[in-house]
C-alpha cells in the first residue's frame, strides 16, 4: 500500500490494463486502521526475583512481573537464562513477554502430575517473542485469544518462538505411548495443540514449533498472518484453520514427524459458517502418512436446506416449510441452528440455475440474501444452502509424500489452485458431493500446476488406494435425490503432468449431467497410460490444445 494512505475505508478496483467493459472490476473494500499505542513500561523479570539459572522455580517471579505489567500494559523482559517453571503462565492483555534472544532464553517446564490446560495462555491482545519453550508432560502449549469466545478474542502475536514439547519422552513402551495418546485426546478432545489461537489479528512469524500432536488450530481467525514458520505434526497430529476470513499463510513448512501424522484442512465451523479469503502461498508440505494423508483439504460436512424456493421481493426468497425441509435427509433443523448468516445459497437447477448468494439473515421461512438474484427463481428452482468455502487461493506451494496435495472437498466457490508443484501425492482435485448434505463446487480453476512424480502411495479415504496415478481433475459423488449439476464452471489450464498422472472429469452418474461447463486446455501430459479421462454424463467439457508425449491413450471416455 502507498505509505501516504491514511486511516480509513477504501474501495478496491482491479484493472487488467486492456480497458473496455471487462477491463476492470470492483474487488471489495479494505480498511486501514491505526495501530494501537502501547505503554512504554518495560519490566525485567529478574527485578522480581527470577533467577534464570535452570534450578530455582521462577514461576512466581515471572507471574508477578506479568501481573504488574498488566496493570498498564507493556513488556516483561527475560534476560539470558533458563527459567524453570512449575505452572502455566498467563499473559495479561496488553503485555508482551519478550526474551533477550530465543537461543539465549529458555522457559523449561518440569513434569506435571496433572498438566494445566495450556502452558502459556491469555484471553487476547498479548505477545510472546524471542524465547524457546521446553516441555514434556503437557496439554496445549500456547492457547491464546480464545476467551471468552473466539470471535471476541484475537490480537495474539508470536514472533521468533521455538517450541520443543513431547509427551513421548524417554525409554517409552508402546503401551505407555498409547496410554499417553489417549490421555491427551481425553483432556483436549483433539490431542495436544502446539498452538491454539483464536480471533482477529493473529500473527505467527519466524518460529519453529514442534509438539506432541497437532501443530496448530486457528479458530475463527480474521486478518491472520502466518509466515516463515516451521510446523511439525506429531503423533496423530494435523492442523486446522476453522472459519477464517482474511488468512495469509505463506512461506511455512509443515512436516509430519510421526508415521501417524497427517496434514490438515481449511473449513467453516458451526459458529463461523464462512471460510473466505484464504491464501496459502509458497509453503512446503511433506511426509504425511497418517489418516487420509491430505496436505490441504477443505472438509466441512453438513448443510441447512435443500429443495424448492420462491421469490418474495426485496432481495429475499422463501424456502419450503420446516416440515418439508426436515423430510430431506441431512438438513439441519430450524431449531438446531437458528442463524444461517454467512452460508451460501446455490441455485442448482430450474429457473435461475448457476446463481449464488450469501445468506444475510433468516426469519422462519424467509431468507435474506446479500444481493438480489438477477434471475428470480420460481417453483422449478432447486437450491442448496451450505456452509461456504469461498475465495480460497493455493498458490506456488510444494507438496511431497502426501496422500492428496490440494483437495477442494464439498463446497468450493471461486477458488483457485495455481502454480503448485507435487511429487508422490494424489494430485489436485475438486470434489462436489453429498457430504451429509448437497454440496456444490463452482467456479474453481487449476492453472499452471506441475505433477513431477505422479505416483501416489496409499492415498484416498482411509488410504484405500494402494498405488495409482496422481490426478488433476473434478469429481462428483452424487446424492440419488439430486439430479442437478454440482460441478459447474471449472477451468483446467496450463498444467504439466510429467509422469504417471492424468486429468480426469468424473460425474459418476450416467442418467443425468452432474458436471457442467468445464474447460481443459493447453495442458501437457507426459509418460502416462492415459491423458484425459471423462466419466459419466457430462454437459459441456471443452478440450483443446492439450499436448501428449509418450501417452498410450490420449483420451478415454467411460
Amino acid at each position: 500500500m502507498p505509505t501516504s494512505l491514511g486511516v480509513g475505508l477504501y474501495r478496491l478496483r482491479l484493472q487488467n490494463g486492456q480497458g473496455g467493459a471487462f477491463g476492470a472490476v470492483d474487488a471489495g473494500t479494505f480498511e486501514i486502521c491505526r495501530s494501537p499505542t502501547r505503554p512504554a513500561v518495560s519490566i525485567d523479570a529478574k527485578s522480581f526475583g527470577a533467577q534464570g539459572d535452570g534450578l530455582v522455580d521462577d514461576t512466581a517471579a515471572i507471574t508477578h512481573a506479568l501481573s504488574e505489567a498488566g496493570k498498564s500494559g507493556g513488556e516483561v523482559r527475560l534476560p539470558r537464562g533458563r527459567y524453570r517453571l512449575s505452572n502455566a503462565l498467563h499473559i495479561p492483555a496488553g503485555v508482551i513477554l519478550r526474551g533477550e534472544r530465543r537461543d539465549l532464553v529458555a522457559l523449561i517446564w518440569t513434569d506435571f502430575a496433572a498438566p494445566p490446560p495450556a502452558l502459556v495462555e491469555g484471553g487476547g491482545d498479548f505477545g510472546l517473542e524471542d524465547v524457546t519453550l521446553y516441555a514434556s508432560n503437557h496439554r496445549h502449549v500456547v492457547d491464546g485469544g480464545c476467551a471468552p469466545q473466539p470471535k471476541n478474542g484475537g490480537r495474539v502475536r508470536l514472533h521468533r518462538v521455538t517450541i520443543r514439547a513431547s509427551a513421548y519422552r524417554g525409554h517409552i513402551s508402546a503401551a505407555d505411548a498409547n496410554r499417553l495418546q489417549q490421555s491427551l485426546y481425553q483432556a483436549t478432545g483433539t490431542g495436544a495443540d502446539t498452538l491454539r489461537l483464536c480471533g482477529a489479528d493473529i500473527e505467527v512469524t519466524d518460529s519453529d514449533l514442534y509438539g506432541s500432536s497437532r501443530a496448530f488450530e486457528l479458530l475463527a481467525p480474521r486478518n491472520a498472518y502466518i509466515a516463515r514458520n516451521k510446523f511439525y505434526n506429531g503423533r496423530g497430529g494435523w492442523y486446522a484453520v476453522h472459519g477464517g476470513d482474511g488468512v495469509i499463510f505463506e512461506g511455512n513448512v509443515i512436516s509430519g514427524v510421526d508415521v501417524t501424522a497427517s496434514g490438515g484442512g481449511v473449513s467453516p465451523i458451526r459458529t463461523s459458517l464462512a471460510s473466505s479469503n484464504v491464501l496459502f502461498y509458497a509453503n512446503t508440505f511433506e511426509r504425511m502418512y497418517g489418516w487420509d494423508r491430505e496436505a490441504v483439504t477443505t472438509d466441512g460436512p453438513g448443510g441447512f436446506y435443500y429443495g424448492a424456493v420462491a421469490p418474495i421481493g426485496d432481495g429475499a426468497i422463501a424456502i419450503a416449510s420446516p416440515s418439508t425441509a426436515a423430510a430431506i435427509p441431512g438438513s439441519i433443523s430450524f431449531a438446531d441452528s437458528p442463524s444461517w448468516t454467512g452460508a451460501t445459497l446455490f441455485v442448482l437447477g430450474g429457473r435461475g440455475a448457476g446463481q449464488f448468494a450469501t445468506v444475510e439473515a433468516r426469519d422462519g421461512e424467509r431468507i435474506t440474501l446479500d444481493k438480489p438474484l438477477q434471475i428470480e427463481p420460481d417453483v422449478s428452482s432447486i437450491v442448496t444452502i451450505v456452509p461456504a468455502r469461498t475465495h480460497h487461493l493455493y498458490v506456488d506451494n510444494y507438496f511431497s509424500d502426501v496422500g492428496i496435495a490440494v483437495q477442494l472437498y464439498g463446497t468450493a466457490l471461486e477458488s483457485y489452485v495455481v502454480g503448485n508443484v507435487s511429487e508422490r501425492s494424489g494430485g489436485f482435485v475438486d470434489w462436489a458431493l453429498w457430504y451429509h448434505h448437497v454440496q456444490a463446487s463452482w467456479g474453481t480453476q487449476f492453472l499452471d500446476n506441475r505433477i513431477l512424480d505422479g505416483n501416489v502411495y496409499r492415498g484416498g479415504s482411509n488410504a484405500a488406494t494402494e498405488a495409482g496415478d496422481s490426478i488433476l481433475g473434478a469429481f462428483v459423488a452424487p446424492w440419488r435425490h439430486n439430479r442437478t449439476p454440482l460441478i459447474r464452471g471449472v477451468i483446467i489450464r496450463g498444467n504439466r503432468l510429467e509422469g504417471n498422472a492424468h486429468i480426469e472429469i468424473n460425474g459418476r452418474s450416467t442418467d443425468f449431467a452432474s458436471v457442467k461447463d468445464v474447460i481443459v486446455e493447453a495442458n501437457s501430459i507426459e509418460h502416462a497410460d492415459v491423458g484425459i479421462v471423462r466419466q459419466g454424463l457430462l454437459d459441456g467439457v471443452y478440450r483443446r490444445k492439450n499436448a501428449f508425449v509418450d501417452v498410450q491413450r490420449s483420451e478415454v471416455s467411460r
